[in-house]
């Protein structure tokens, strides 16, 4: 579609012919179809022509409102951007002539007698709707025909390469300073070529052609004898020439300036002599001077002249000469300076126009009647070039000029002595540097604060040796190799800081900073306030920027070479100077013992002589660990996987400490109770109170916070009484389950941050669930600005590291966050903790849940497919159907009414429970459903099965006592919604799991389990995991194991949520 902007025929059919040609089709009444349509504000016109015997479809848009056309198209081969067809003009006057308003319009008059073309008589609109099927019937015909030619001609015929090679022989004709190349082909009869266009088309085509009775042949490429194949390149390389040929004219090639090179190379290499024949020749142009009063004409021969890749061609009778010159591209200029008018010449300008350029043409131009006698011989013979830094460190550059008779001139003057093209290079191209040129000292000055400075003395000075000799200060030659630096570093601890003390006898400490800074900025060069300008590329400077950059010091933080730095640095730090090659570093005593107490973990501590009996051995390792992070006023992560006792290795620590002031532990809302029973089992001394209840009630609580040592509070209450919370001084809190802040948007998370404590430190077995993001939100709140602003953090480490797989990165971080982690699993530090033996069981659908299922299944899969390209992916709406669809999985009777039997899985599910009763053995059921609940519980019921059920509506009060219940009464199980039993419980009585149902997060599953399998078990424990086959349970089953990467390499087990799955990965999950 050509797309327009006109409103009248005239200016539609600029065309004079087309014009015509669309008169006399719109004069016809008949052989014309038509079809008008409105779309929004625009006429869409379609019109079949039947014109010399061809149908043709044109098609106009017409803007409605305006009447101007906008856009045209036709199927014949006359239309184009430019010049619209006499078919689109006779449609545009078709148009003008209808009078009838109504719309669609359609009008067909193709006759009767066209129907032996096959051609149907049928309303238009049927053309426009069926894709012009009827179009395409008319040109069946002949296009069909066409094709099947083409196609015949395109099988590679069955030849054999000839033992007689064919010749194709060049003929020369020369007629009225007009001369020609024209060509024969044959064996021994030669034919001559009529067309070179199709002669060239049929051996590109490989095609048989028949030049006469004696001759014919496939003009296959290879079938042509040497020669003949170097004529047949020079042809396919001037096709473009032989295209333009005029039909009189189409044997022959017309032999122009811009064939004459390919010509010469052609005939220079063929073998036969031919009548055509080549010669290089050096033959010199002519330069005539006429002498007048007061100067001289000149005058350049041959003209025209042009050169070629430097040679000047010429067709000479049957030869072709080339001519070869030395200085080509300077006798080109002077042809065009005396052919522009610049042919006269003063006697005074004569010395300097031939020192300057003719002189060096003497090769090449014979000079006539030129006057030797007014040119002064006593010229430059050499140029000395000499460079140095003055007082005010400025490059100082002067040039001299040294005669045949050993007298100087010196540069930067506008002596007209000077006629040496070389001193125009050197001055114009020192002047390209200089900030200024003193005409009377003869002098160019370089600012050494410019990088263009140093370009000139590093490269510049290489290009001028050419034009002259290079004589420069011992200062300027050291410019270019590295600057040494006596450059000291020294490291301590004092006062809880970190020290870096730089000092240095080259630089002053009070400039140290702007030196770096002009460093980071790449400068070259910096002056000093004494003035002494020194030169900044360094092995040193570099190392101390790479300090400075790797811990985000701020160069104006450093006051006379000292910086202070958050004590938490000091691994960081020992990383960055264990590499240092060129600065000499002085680790102190205090930083060495830093260092060196963490990686071998020396602390002397004293752990309340209470304890001595209660704790094993890694859980005196882990409070040792903490009061050494206390100690230097660290803060950290107790990662110890679930049931390794991290409640009872934190109230050891707080008790051992003595602290002053109070200690804050925050918990989620189910721990309260379990905290204040440990406390009160373990501490004998410790006064605990927990802050829960009614507004009021907290109020009071935390008026009398400085009377006890230890407060327990929950999350949801920190919320609620932060502006309270916030004024009071801890000496330490304590977040357990630090999970609960891993989002650093959450008022959890922004409530706690505002806590004010000496010490920081926060439990939990999962550090990271989903992202690393988690691991810098609860860094966040034990050292603010450790791992740096979230933006930063997540550009530098959690894009390259998830997105990127940037093993160096992941080591990097890994490396920053390791002295701040203690984790420990149970296999490794529990040897007398009982074995834990999983096993999944796959369960089987029976007909009609199989049949519920799939029809489900695929109704969720076709909403994916329907969002995917949508900009904003429905997740809640997906989530929705993928849960209903893992209920149905577990139990359709949550979902249908009118199902009344027990599901496969509730079926399997009791089948293990009566096992473990039969066996007097205790076991919980985990779900995420807790509807499952009520129907697991008429089972139960009707087994005789007694169960407690605890969930998320469970009371504190009435949790705890549960939980007593079930570890000493007769009860078989205990029924638990996963998110309710995930933390807090200890439930050792129980020697079996069921996971009724696979959850997307499976650290919360391992929570879950680990109720049972902590300290305290003496039995073994065996898990069950409930799948059903050939479902989303398979699928998430794969999913966990695909997403615990991430946090096996920072701290050990990691999933992914439903949430965070991209549209593609939710679609997997049906395939």
């Amino acid at each position: 579609m050509y797309i327009t902007s006109i409103s009248t025929y005239s200016d539609l059919m600029k065309n004079q012919r087309n014009s015509a040609i669309a008169e006399k089709i719109a004069g016809s009444n008949k052989n014309y179809a038509l079809h008008i349509e409105q779309e929004d504000d625009n006429y869409t016109i379609n019109g079949l022509f039947y014109y010399h015997s061809e149908y043709t479809h044109s098609e106009l848009i017409i803007e409605s409102e305006s009447q101007r056309v906008i856009g045209f198209e036709c199927s014949c081969n006359w239309c184009t951007e430019d010049s619209p067809c006499g078919h689109v003009g006779a449609l545009f006057l078709k148009c003008t002539k209808i009078s009838n308003d109504s719309l669609p319009y359609d009008v067909n008059y193709i006759v009767e007698e066209q129907k032996e073309l096959s051609v149907p008589t049928i309303p238009y609109k049927s053309v426009v709707e069926e894709d012009f099927d009827y179009y395409k019937k008319m040109q069946l015909a002949k296009n069909s025909k066409e094709l099947i030619q083409r196609v015949k001609q395109s099988i590679t015929p069955l030849t054999i390469i000839p033992s007689e090679k064919i010749r194709l022989v060049p003929a020369f004709t020369s007629l009225n300073n007009s001369s020609s190349i024209s060509f024969k082909i044959g064996l021994q009869k030669l034919y001559v070529i009529k067309n070179l266009e199709q002669f060239i088309y049929h051996v590109k085509h490989n095609e048989f052609f028949e030049f006469g009775r004696d001759f014919s042949s496939y003009l296959n490429y290879d079938y042509f004898d040497d020669d003949s194949k170097r004529i047949l390149d020079f042809l396919f390389q001037h096709i473009q020439y032989i295209r333009n040929l005029p039909s009189s004219s189409s044997r022959s090639l017309v032999i122009s300036d811009r064939i004459l090179p390919s010509l010469y190379d052609l005939f220079t290499d063929l073998k036969d002599d031919y009548i055509l024949t080549t010669s290089e020749i050096h033959e010199k142009c002519t330069l005539s001077f006429r002498k007048f009063a007061e100067g001289c004409e000149m005058k350049f021969t041959p003209t025209p002249f042009t050169l070629i890749d430097g040679y000047r061609y010429e067709l000479n009778s049957n030869t072709i000469l080339r001519t070869k010159y030395h200085k080509p591209d300077q006798l080109l200029t002077l042809f065009n300076l005396i052919r522009q008018g610049f042919n006269l010449l003063a006697t005074s300008d004569l010395n300097s126009f031939y020192h300057l350029f003719l002189k060096d043409l003497v090769d090449d131009v014979e000079f006539i009647d030129f006057p030797y006698d007014l040119i002064n011989n006593n010229e430059i013979s050499r140029i000395e070039l000499y460079g140095d830094l003055n007082k005010q460190n400025d490059l100082e550059i002067s040039v001299h000029y040294i005669k045949n008779d050993g007298s100087k001139l010196y540069a930067f003057t506008n002596n007209a002595n000077i006629n040496d093209k070389r001193s125009i290079l050197i001055e114009n191209f020192i002047r390209q540097y200089a900030y200024s040129i003193d005409t009377d000292e003869h002098k160019a000055y370089l600012d050494m604060n410019q990088d263009k400075t140093y370009d000139f003395i590093k490269s510049g000075l290489d290009a001028l040796k050419e034009y002259c000799d290079i004589y420069v200060s011992e200062a300027l030659k050291s410019i270019g190799s590295p600057k040494h630096y006596a450059i000291n570093l020294g490291v301590r601890v004092n006062a809880g800081l970190l020290e870096l003390d730089v000092t240095s006898q080259d630089i002053p400490l009070s400039e140290l900073a702007d030196v770096l800074r002009n460093y980071k900025k790449r400068k070259k060069f910096h002056r000093l306030k004494s003035g002494e300008l020194i030169y900044l590329e360094s092995n040193e400077l570099q190392e101390l920027e790479n300090i400075f950059d790797k811990n985000h010091i701020a160069l104006d933080s450093m006051k006379d070479g000292l910086v202070q730095l958050p004590l938490y640095r000091s691994f960081q730090t020992d990383e960055v100077v264990n590499d240092l090659k060129n600065i000499h570093v002085h680790r102190a005593e205090t930083f060495k013992d830093c260092i060196d107490n963490f990686k071998l973990q020396h602390h002397q501590f004293n752990i309340d002589s209470s304890y001595s009996t209660i704790l094993r051995d890694y859980q005196k390792v882990g409070v040792h660990w903490m009061a050494l992070l206390h100690s230097y006023g660290f803060n950290g992560i107790l990662a110890d996987d679930m049931g390794l006792g991290k409640t009872l290795q934190v109230i050891s620590l707080i008790d051992s400490l003595k602290l002053k002031k109070p200690t804050l532990v925050i918990c989620p809302a189910s721990l309260i109770l379990n905290w204040q029973d440990e406390v009160a089992k373990f501490s004998k001394d410790l006064k605990y109170l927990a802050i829960h209840g009614t507004s009021d009630e907290r109020i009071e609580y935390i008026k009398q916070i400085n009377d006890y040592n230890l407060c327990i509070t929950s999350y949801d209450y920190i919320r609620r009484d932060i502006e309270l919370l916030k004024q009071i001084e801890f000496d330490y809190v304590i977040l357990d389950e630090a999970q609960y802040i891993k989002n650093h948007n959450t008022k959890n998370a922004q409530s706690v941050k505002q806590l004010k404590a000496t010490s920081r430190l926060a439990l939990t077995g999962t550090p990271i669930e989903n992202s690393l993001a988690e691991l810098w939100s609860i860094f966040d709140f034990l050292m603010p600005n450790y791992l740096y602003n979230y933006h930063h953090f997540r550009s530098t480490y959690e894009v390259p590291i998830v997105k990127d797989q940037d093993i160096e990165v992941q080591d990097k971080l890994k490396k920053l966050v390791e002295p701040f982690i203690l984790r420990r699993i149970k296999t490794e530090v529990l040897k007398e903790l009982p074995e834990k033996i999983e096993q999944t069981i796959h369960i089987e659908l029976n007909e009609d849940e199989t049949k519920l299922y799939l029809a489900h299944a695929v109704q969720v899969a076709s909403s994916i497919e329907a969002q995917m390209n949508n900009t904003k992916f429905d997740h809640i709406q997906i989530l929705a159907m993928i849960t209903k669809l893992r209920q149905l999985c577990c139990e359709p009777r949550i979902l249908f009414e009118n199902i009344h039997e027990p599901s496969s899985k509730m079926n399997a599910c009791m089948n293990i429970i009566e096992t473990f009763k039969e066996n007097k053995k205790k076991l919980l059921v985990f779900s995420s459903f807790t509807s499952i609940f009520p129907l697991l519980s008429t089972e139960l019921k009707k087994s005789n099965i007694k169960y407690h059920t605890l969930t998320g509506d469970t009371d504190k009060v009435l949790r705890r006592e549960l939980v007593k219940q079930f570890q000493s009464d007769d009860s078989t199980v205990f029924l638990i919604s996963l998110k309710a039993g995930g933390t807090g419980l200890n439930l050792t009585a129980a020697e079996g799991v069921i996971h009724f149902d696979p959850w997307w997060n499976i650290s919360a599953q391992n929570q879950a389990t680990d109720r049972s399998h902590r300290i305290g078990q003496k039995n073994i424990v065996q898990v069950y995991k409930l799948i059903t086959q050939n479902t989303i349970e398979e699928k998430i089953l794969k999913l966990q194991e695909t997403k615990k990467n991430l946090a096996d390499t920072f701290v050990e087990n990691n999933e992914g949520t439903i949430s965070k799955l991209t549209p593609e990965q939710l679609l997997d999950l049906f395939k």
